[in-house]
């Protein structure tokens, strides 16, 4: 719904009915059966490509027809997957991954005994999920490339077999400092033995117990009382049942805190007993342990999900249990089979946790079955990325798994044209190469081009590093407070070297115009390289290891670069004198027809660099929707391109706002409209152009689906 409201809010535009021109939404596309392109099925699909035929607004960032590991890929679990995490505030919380996703809030997650940063993520997966159980009764599902430590070592889950020891927590949470033993003792108890009657608009709390259970009858009963409240005992009618009894809206309040559900079937746990003290989590155990079975190690409920959260209440407080369900015969008051399920207290070093290290237990693995679980999840998968050396954090029900692999590698930024897709990451200080002004001083003072080029990107690299201390230095002295709050540190932002006029460089370099594209393509395929392969020795050798290469937007340096450029070395750029303008990057000039050669060329080229690129589909043809989504997705499966974007040029009325594409006057009043078109990156009238932009707008070549 929100993503609706969003899009829908795009695509009105403002009070005046005027585009906005930030912010940009970026879509990913991972497969020619994305949802994206779910138009009949989606009411947020439907809304994504009336905006993106209106105005153009969204990129679409290209993730099919590509390595596993240009996504991410380790990613594990089915959505419903819960997690115990600590929000920013210290609150401590069940979530399940798609919910933290949706969200996409960096939090803490549990991991024996401590609590860890993560962030999560999730990927699209169309494949069958594996399921796998363990001895004392877990079960996962997870993805075929999913990491497991084991008491072996780290093995993905194709490589599991029968046997195999997983690693559990050994250490309890100990977070909490709210409840008392006796207060959990109370709720246990509850949970055990107690229900709620309905009668004359009043609710009665009833706790039933056998004759024999005295003790119980005397705790429960002095509870109630030290509480300020009237507990009435009685034997009922016809067995030797004994009920305590209290009708209290405060107490039915508390109790409903903690538990859910009325029918045996239906009694659950809510989340609430997370944020207690150890102490009220040992008391909630030990009360319901103590009255929901026949003897003191094992105890039955008629409910699965009680039994599951009883056992996450075990795995907090250290305790070693055992899960299983069993099907009891017709010989009961109900004459029917009924299904009970069990908690074991076990011993470690004992039957089912026979091994034990320091840091971890371990429990084998009973079984491994291939489920064609498509119906049981979205068509994602989900894990969290950890802020570890191990990368590991715990399950609720005490595994310790492994976290998922992000595709940027803070180490080593890898050749897609991908990028910024961690969070807490971007450019720290940005430096524009102008290449047309390399090859006019190399053409007029007789140097290699290429020589010069290394030369430029050496002197280029310094003036970032000085960029990045002046920088880290006002922030560690108090620059950017604000911001400090959300990044609590500049060590994982990249220095940027941009590129920008490589189609001038080639006419001024070559003495020659853009007639051979492939000639063309693979000079820039050659400027590409060496750029990168001077960035690898100062990620190496520079002190500082994050850098990339991006295709700079250039908004507006591009026509005042060019201006200098003609009027010290009187050469070739875009446009004419006074309008002049250096082409963006390593594109073919503005005026190139849309071909296939000139796709290719943009997928050779644009997935060298490591950030910034966009393809442009540039259009005054009036579309519908449906052909709009066809477009985009024929663009991305076809072809590499990193990034694809829909730019029609559309018309505004200053005081109807917008009017559509390809008319001349407003229909409202008559007034003559101004043109809105994105110059690189975003929307932008045509009339706020500065004059190199404004002559490449009239240069465009505009394209037909």
């Amino acid at each position: 719904m929100i993503k609706k409201a969003f899009l829908e809010v795009l695509s009105e535009g403002d009070a005046n009915g005027a585009p906005f021109t930030f912010p940009i939404p970026t879509f990913k596309v991972f497969s020619s059966n994305d949802r994206l392109f779910d138009i009949e099925g989606s009411s947020v699909s439907r809304q994504l490509w009336e905006l993106t035929r209106k105005t153009g607004a969204p990129y679409f960032a290209n993730y099919t027809n590509r390595p596993e590991d240009s996504a991410i890929s380790m990613c594990c679990f089915i959505g419903s997957q819960c997690v115990i995490v600590k929000d920013r505030y210290g609150k401590i919380r069940k979530q399940t991954l798609r919910h933290l996703a949706e969200r996409g809030e960096e939090v803490e997650v549990f991991f024996n005994g401590q609590w860890v940063r993560a962030r999560p993520v999730k990927v699209p997966y169309d494949d069958e999920f594996i399921t796998i159980r363990l001895r004392n009764g877990v079960e996962i599902h997870v993805t075929k490339d999913h990491i497991h430590r084991t008491i072996d070592g780290l093995k993905t889950t194709t490589e599991l077999k029968i046997g195999d020891k997983l690693t559990l927590n050994k250490y309890p949470m100990r977070d909490g400092n709210l409840g008392t033993y006796e207060l959990g003792y109370f709720i246990g108890t509850y949970v055990a033995e107690g229900c709620m009657l309905v009668s004359g608009g009043k609710i009665t709390i009833r706790f039933t117990f056998g004759a024999h259970e005295l003790n119980s009858i005397e705790r429960i009963k002095s509870f109630i009382e030290s509480l300020g409240y009237k507990a009435t005992v009685h034997k009922q009618k016809n067995c030797e049942a004994i009920d305590v009894d209290v009708t209290s809206k405060t107490l039915v309040s508390l109790i409903r805190d903690y538990v859910k559900g009325q029918r045996a079937t239906e009694k659950a746990l809510t989340p609430k007993w997370l944020t207690m003290s150890e102490e009220f989590r040992r008391g909630l155990w030990d009360g319901w342990l103590e009255h929901d079975g026949t003897r003191r190690k094992e105890a039955y409920t008629s409910s699965k999900q009680l039994a599951l959260d009883m056992m996450e209440v075990a795995v907090s407080i250290g305790e070693y249990v055992n899960y299983r369900s069993l099907t009891t015969n017709k010989n009961n008051y109900l004459n029917r089979e009924r299904i009970l399920h069990t908690i074991h207290v076990c011993m470690l070093g004992k039957k089912i946790y026979t091994d034990a290290d320091d840091d971890y237990v371990y429990v084998p693995i009973t079984d491994i079955e291939v489920t064609d679980s498509r119906h049981m999840h979205d068509g994602y998968a989900y894990c969290l990325e950890v802020d570890t050396d191990e990368h590991l954090f715990s399950l609720p029900n005490g595994l310790v798994t492994h976290n998922c692999r992000l595709n940027i590698d803070l180490d080593e930024v890898r050749g897609t044209g991908l990028w910024n897709i961690g969070s807490s990451t971007g450019s720290l200080a940005i430096n524009t190469i102008n290449l047309n002004a390399i090859a006019c001083k190399a053409r007029r003072d007789n140097i290699d081009f290429f020589d010069l080029l290394r030369d430029v990107c050496d002197l280029t690299a310094k003036m970032l590093l000085k960029r990045k201390d002046y920088i880290l230095y006002g922030y560690e002295h108090g620059l950017l407070p604000y911001t400090r709050g959300y990044i609590n540190t500049l060590e994982t932002f990249f220095l940027t070297i941009g590129l920008v006029g490589a189609a001038d460089a080639y006419v001024n370099y070559c003495h020659e115009g853009i007639d051979d594209i492939k000639e063309f393509t693979d000079f820039c395929v050659k400027v590409l390289n060496t750029v990168n392969e001077r960035v690898e020795d100062y990620k190496a050798n520079s002190g500082w290891k994050l850098w990339n290469v991006e295709q700079s937007p250039a908004e507006g340096a591009a026509h005042s670069l060019a201006r200098r450029d003609r009027r010290i070395y009187h050469c070739y750029t875009g446009g004419i004198t006074g309008n002049e303008y250096l082409t963006n990057s390593t594109h073919l000039p503005v005026d190139t027809q849309l071909t296939l050669e000139h796709l290719n060329h943009r997928s050779r080229t644009d997935n060298l660099y490591s950030g910034g690129t966009l393809l442009n589909f540039y259009t005054s043809e009036v579309m519908d929707k449906v052909r709009v989504m066809f477009l985009v997705k024929r663009l991305m499966v076809k072809n590499q391109l990193p990034y694809v974007a829909y730019t029609p040029t559309f018309k505004v009325c200053p005081v109807h706002g917008y009017a559509g594409i390809g008319i001349e006057r407003c229909k409202d009043c008559g007034r003559e409209l101004v043109n809105y078109t994105r110059v690189v990156g975003y929307i932008r009238p045509t009339t706020r152009f500065n004059p190199g932009q404004l002559r490449q707008f009239m240069d465009r070549r505009y394209s037909s689906a």
